[in-house]
């Protein structure tokens, strides 16, 4: 088995009662028996879900199947261009979010880097002491330190990283290809 998944092509089945469900969750509830075709997400919802699980590698189609009453000759023009709109607009608030977690996060390795010299500095001379009790609080006050920067290292690599699938699974959905046929 290679250690690199190949490139391979997905297709994902999309019914939809009508084509705005593509961004608007279907109103069903359980006791509907539409429910178990439809389900309760909507369709950029599912598609994004579905993409998550995949090797952004692959290559992906989204078919949409409308009833035979909701299918229209434009429906395919359209779903492409509102896809394409909503994933631009998605694009820019993660750029936006991102930024500011950025920002937020240097300022937080800062003020992080700070308080770990002020409590390694205040710890340094508790440490000498023959006092078994003040040994305890140098160790605490250095793990005290070390843990001040745990928020700061979660923004600026675990935060980061979960913006940038975000990221990338919006440019995947923007280069998607769609068909809609028309269930029978």
């Amino acid at each position: 088995m290679s250690l690199f998944r190949r490139r391979r092509d997905v297709e994902i089945i999309l019914p939809l009662p009508a084509l705005a469900n593509l961004f608007v969750a279907p109103e069903l509830d359980p006791f509907s028996p539409e429910y178990v075709t439809y389900g309760d997400q909507s369709g950029v919802d599912v598609i994004a879900s579905r993409l998550k699980g995949e090797s952004l590698r692959s290559r992906f189609r989204a078919v949409i199947e409308l009833p035979a009453d909701e299918a229209e000759p434009r429906s395919e023009q359209r779903a492409a261009e509102a896809l394409e709109r909503y994933c631009r607009v998605k694009l820019a608030e993660i750029e936006r979010d991102l930024r500011e977690v950025t920002r937020h996060g240097i300022r937080a390795l800062l003020l992080g880097l700070v308080a770990v010299l002020v409590l390694n500095g205040l710890a340094r001379p508790l440490e000498r002491s023959e006092e078994p009790l003040l040994d305890v609080v140098a160790e605490g006050l250095q793990v005290t330190a070390w843990v001040i920067l745990w928020l700061p290292i979660g923004l600026l690599v675990y935060d980061r990283w979960y913006y940038n699938r975000d990221r990338k699974i919006y440019e995947r959905m923007q280069e998607m290809e769609i068909s809609v046929i028309a269930r029978t």
